[in-house]
C-alpha cells in the first residue's frame, strides 16, 4: 500500500509541474519502447521456434517484420487495406454512418467517427482476405447454399453479410445493444432471412441476459456457426452438446 501511495503520489507530482503535452511525448515513448521490445520478442520467437510454424511463412513473417512495425496481421498482403483509400458514407434519413461491402450497405454503430470506421473496416478486411489466418471460411468449411447460420458475436455483421445471399436463415447473436441499429439497417433487405439476438451465449441460461445454444435453438435446424465471443467459446460450447449431438454434418469456426 505504501509503495503505490508513492507511485500515485509522483504521478500526481508530475502532472502538476509538467504540461500535458510534455506528458504525453513522454507517454508515448514510453508505449512506442513496450512495443519495440515486444517485437524484438517476437521476432526471438521466431526465429528459434523451430517446427511450430511452417518454414516458409515463419521466414515471411522474420522478414516482413524486421522492416515494419508490429502489427495483428504480419503479411503483404495486408498493406493493400489502407484506411484513407476507404469510403464512408452518411445515411441522412437514419443519421448513420455506412461503407460499401460487396455493393451492399453495412453500417456502423453511432458514435464511430468517419476515422474510426475507416480504421475499423481496414481491419475487418485484412482479417476476412483469402490469406488471413483470422479467415472464417475456407474451403473445408464453407456456407453452403440452403444452409441455416448462427453468428455469434456478430458485431457490426460483416460475415454474415458476406454469406446472406446463399444461407436460407441467419440467426445474428451480439450482446452489444449498440450495434443493433445498425445491424437492422444493414440487414433490412433480407428481413424474411434474418433474427436478431440480444443475449450472452454461455453454458448457462438465467432468462435474462444469458443463454444456451441448446435452450435458443432446441427442435431447430443448424447448419453452420461462427463464434467470435472473446474467450467464451468453451462455455458456448458446453451449452451446446444436444445441438452438437443432432446436427450431422454441423461446421463450426471459432
Amino acid at each position: 500500500p505504501q509503495k503505490m501511495n508513492l507511485v500515485s503520489y509522483t504521478k500526481k507530482l508530475f502532472r502538476q509541474i509538467l504540461p500535458p503535452s510534455v506528458i504525453n511525448w513522454v507517454y508515448d515513448q514510453y508505449i512506442a519502447v513496450r512495443i519495440w521490445s515486444l517485437k524484438q520478442r517476437v521476432l526471438f520467437f521466431l526465429q528459434h521456434c523451430g517446427d511450430l510454424f511452417p518454414d516458409t511463412e515463419r521466414k515471411n513473417i522474420i522478414r516482413w517484420l524486421q522492416h515494419r512495425k508490429l502489427c495483428v496481421f504480419p503479411y503483404e498482403f495486408s498493406e493493400k487495406y489502407k484506411p484513407d483509400d476507404i469510403r464512408v458514407h452518411w445515411d441522412e434519413a437514419h443519421g448513420l454512418h455506412y461503407v460499401e461491402f460487396e455493393n451492399k450497405p453495412l453500417y456502423f454503430k453511432r458514435g464511430l467517427t468517419e476515422s474510426q470506421i475507416q480504421y475499423c473496416y481496414s481491419c475487418l478486411l485484412r482479417e476476412q482476405d483469402p490469406e488471413s489466418p483470422h479467415r472464417y471460411l475456407d474451403p473445408a468449411s464453407d456456407v453452403s447454399p440452403g444452409d441455416v447460420v448462427v453468428d455469434i458475436g456478430a458485431a457490426e455483421g460483416i460475415f454474415a453479410l458476406s454469406i446472406i445471399d446463399r444461407a436460407s436463415k441467419v440467426y445474428l447473436i451480439e450482446c452489444d445493444e449498440a450495434w443493433i441499429e445498425a445491424l437492422r439497417l444493414t440487414f433490412s433487405p433480407y428481413a424474411n432471412k434474418i433474427e436478431i439476438i440480444t443475449k450472452f451465449i454461455s453454458d448457462r441460461t438465467d432468462g435474462d441476459q444469458f443463454t444456451t445454444l441448446d435452450n435458443l435453438f432446441e427442435g431447430i435446424k443448424v447448419d453452420f456457426i461462427k463464434a467470435d465471443i472473446e474467450g467464451a467459446e468453451v462455455a458456448m460450447l458446453n451449452g451446446a452438446e444436444q445441438l452438437m449431438r443432432r446436427s450431422v454434418g454441423l461446421k463450426m469456426v471459432l
